[in-house]
């Protein structure tokens, strides 16, 4: 089915406004765009700058080929490659320098030139891997569909390498929790995110590619696992935002009061989101693209026609904006990819019913009602949020089989050999997961050890790995090992019990305000000995023997990173802590400790227990009792 030329003639308008208001320098012609607060920049990503302009430029170009057209495009790439410096930039395809090296090949595919190509692998040698962020917008899961459309094309060995690379990196930071695999706990949100920008999905979906692409089974099962992950919260036909936003100042100070007040349903209650970067669309494009990979799909038909509906529900809405990121047109996206998929015609008519809700609208007003501006002329051009992804979605109705989303770019025609990943097996997946879940066994396991893998059953992996973990420990039958895994068990308990990750940090914000505000380390001893100490509820206490030696460990549940840090401590510190589980005066544990140092002066003593005292309260070991205070 082909759109009328109602919306090439749209599309056509748009490019022309585009083209217009780009600024001419030596090197070419490029755009500024807007940021959310409305302030100007210019900046080349696919997700808000220039290289998305120019993706829509080139999609446009392969339907209405015009010389206006292709000149702006080469003037525009021209100042992209000569005018930016992308050394030690990340590859993310949305939000890094991978979306620059992306156009740059759709470039080269369509006029074979390969000044494209080779500035395109340039940026690729250029790139270095953020291992702080996970998401597909900012993090190596969007480098790897950057790296993915690269190596596709040119088969260069280097880009399998980077591709690798970030793998790993995925790998080494994901969750696996009891629910499924998920990345980046952080303590801006209640627990990882859902979502197909920043959330599981997304990151499900290059892990569905890499699937597609070398056909390993290892890609396959992260990335059910991941779907698993966010379906697990399914709910009323949507999946839940997460997002807790604490980091202004003035965020923070309504947090503390939360968490003074004891208002802990601010810590865990969420909302609903409907757009591509967060909610049933995003998610519902990438479930429908995993129903496409069989092996993939997990048969979730059911939550694709709920995502759907839910999408539909919000063309009824008063509409806010028709952009792709979170306006009504990102949103129509998955009904076109539904249609397209599943050869069902109404989903393209309700489509089509919202792009001639746009075209009324623009006559209406005198300008494209866009993700940011509002003013006609003034604006944004931007592909995510502004009117070159109003005008990239005129052409997928226009062409809707042959116009691909930039909402999901998958790589259409695999080329590429299917080479040099053979190291991701079952027994790799195996020792990422027992590094994970049981660092403290796994340490103190031979190489080789174990030589059998997990009969992988569950889709959250994580319980397939416990039993063959079981199972190994039983057959081996050694009281060391058995200690330490006892260890990484307390550590997983303590790690699943976390309910919020926002409240644990609004926690550590009131409690750190407090540290700064007494100043402990300047406080004298005597001043200390009426305060009421007791152990922080984000800390467990556990001692092992193994043998003679015996180890003292605190663990701490965290608000960021890895969810448990694990700390070697005196006997000393670990019987201080100990005595304050029960709220008490530093002054009664200060003549607990001192019955067993009879033979150590006082002077020492007091030295030494002011010291661990500090300690203790400096890493948020022990904290004010609140009800005494």
């Amino acid at each position: 089915m082909d759109g009328s030329n109602l919306f090439i003639d749209e599309a056509s308008k748009i490019a022309d406004k585009i083209i217009d208001s780009s600024i001419k320098c030596k090197s070419g012609i490029y755009w500024e765009t807007k940021k959310y607060d409305e302030t100007i920049e210019i900046n080349t990503n696919l997700y808000s700058g220039n290289s998305g302009i120019l993706y829509f430029l080139i999609e446009l170009y392969k339907i209405k080929k015009s010389k206006k057209l292709l000149d702006s495009i080469l003037n525009s790439a021209q100042w992209l490659i000569a005018d930016n410096d992308y050394r030690d930039n990340n590859l993310a395809i949305y939000c890094g320098a991978g979306g620059v090296a992306f156009v740059l090949i759709e470039l080269f595919k369509i006029t074979d030139d390969n000044r494209y190509k080779n500035a395109a692998l340039e940026i690729a040698r250029m790139s270095k891997i953020d291992h702080r962020k996970s998401d597909i917008l900012y993090g190596s899961s969007g480098a790897i569909l950057t790296l993915l459309h690269l190596y596709n094309e040119t088969n260069e060995a280097f880009l399998l390498e980077l591709i690798i690379q970030n793998i790993d990196s995925l790998l080494e930071s994901a969750c696996f929790t009891k629910e499924g695999t998920s990345w980046e706990r952080n303590c801006y949100s209640i627990r990882p995110l859902c979502g197909f920008a920043h959330g599981a999905s997304g990151i499900a979906f290059v892990f569905g590619e890499l699937y597609r692409f070398f056909g390993n089974d290892l890609f396959r099962r992260i990335s059910q696992s991941a779907f698993e992950y966010e379906n697990s919260f399914f709910e009323a036909g949507n999946w839940p935002d997460f997002r807790k936003i604490i980091i202004e100042e003035e965020d923070q100070k309504k947090f503390i009061d939360f968490y003074i007040n004891q208002q802990t349903e601010e810590f865990s209650s969420y909302s609903f989101m409907s757009a591509w970067c967060h909610g049933a669309p995003g998610i519902g494009l990438a479930n429908l693209h995993a129903q496409k990979i069989s092996e993939v799909s997990n048969g979730n038909m059911s939550l694709i026609v709920s995502a759907i509906n839910t999408t539909s529900d919000t063309f009824n809405l008063k509409v806010r904006n028709y952009t792709l990121c979170h306006g009504i047109l990102g949103n129509a996206h998955l009904l076109i990819e539904a249609f397209t998929n599943l050869n069902h015609p109404p989903y393209y008519d309700i489509a089509r019913e919202q792009a001639i809700k746009c075209i009324n609208d623009e006559k209406k007003y005198g300008y494209w009602i866009s993700g940011i501006s509002k003013k006609g002329s003034e604006a944004d051009c931007s592909l995510f949020n502004g009117i070159a992804g109003i005008g990239h979605f005129y052409l997928r109705l226009f062409k809707p089989f042959q116009t691909t989303s930039p909402l999901i770019p998958y790589v259409q025609k695999i080329k590429a050999e299917k080479r040099g990943i053979e190291k991701y097996d079952d027994m790799y997946l195996l020792n990422v997961m027992m590094k994970n879940l049981f660092p403290n066994t796994y340490i103190n396991i031979n190489e080789n050890e174990i030589k059998t893998t997990p009969e992988w059953k569950s889709n959250s992996l994580r319980e397939d790995v416990i039993n063959m973990v079981n199972g190994f420990l039983n057959d081996k039958n050694s009281y060391r090992l058995a200690e330490y895994y006892k260890v990484d068990t307390f550590k997983m308990d303590l790690a699943d019990s976390i309910w919020s990750n926002a409240y644990l940090y609004a926690k550590h914000l009131y409690e750190l305000k407090k540290v700064q505000q007494k100043n402990y380390s300047e406080l004298t001893l005597n001043n200390m000995m009426q305060y009421h100490l007791k152990l922080n509820n984000t800390v467990l206490l556990y001692k092992y023997n193994i043998g003679t030696a015996k180890s003292h460990l605190v663990l701490q549940a965290t608000y960021d990173g890895e969810p448990v840090n694990q700390y070697y401590v005196s006997e000393q510190t670990f019987k201080l802590l100990h005595f304050f589980k029960e709220c008490n005066t530093v002054e009664k544990a200060y003549n607990y400790l001192r019955k067993d140092s009879e033979n150590t002066t006082k002077y020492t003593f007091d030295s030494i227990f002011k010291s661990l005292l500090d300690h203790c309260i400096n890493n948020f070991f022990l904290v004010e009792d609140r009800t005494t205070t």
